[in-house]
């Protein structure tokens, strides 16, 4: 569990780290830092997270690592080209919904060449 709490802190926290204003590395050079507040508030968000997912934890850190490489690419491409923020973030919303049924419903290729 603790792969994926840092991976997420990594890909989810907002805050600032080179000046400090998060703790998790301040916390992450201490024996007890699961059970510090920085690190204790990205473990429940993570199990959280897991859970909405109904993953075992070991399938989540395989999808995480290769979501690691796409978030990654999304933050450099923002970065370098921030005039391309809204269409990267429109091409992103636009790739994750859900694809339509094709016209006349569910079938695959098998099942429609048989009812044809």
């Amino acid at each position: 569990m603790k792969y994926i709490t840092s991976s997420l802190h990594l890909m989810l926290c907002k805050k600032t780290h080179h000046n400090n204003e998060c703790d998790w590395y301040v916390e992450e050079q201490q024996a007890a830092c699961w059970e510090l507040e920085c690190h204790a508030f990205w473990l429940t968000k993570a199990t959280r997270i897991l859970e909405l997912s109904g993953l075992e934890e070991a399938v989540f850190s395989r999808i995480l690592e290769r979501l690691w490489r796409v978030v990654g690419t999304l933050v450099f491409l923002k970065e370098h080209y921030p005039t391309m923020i809204d269409v990267i973030d429109m091409l992103v919303v636009e790739a994750s919904k859900p694809t339509p049924p094709p016209p006349g419903g569910l079938l695959n290729q098998d099942q429609h060449e048989q009812t044809s």
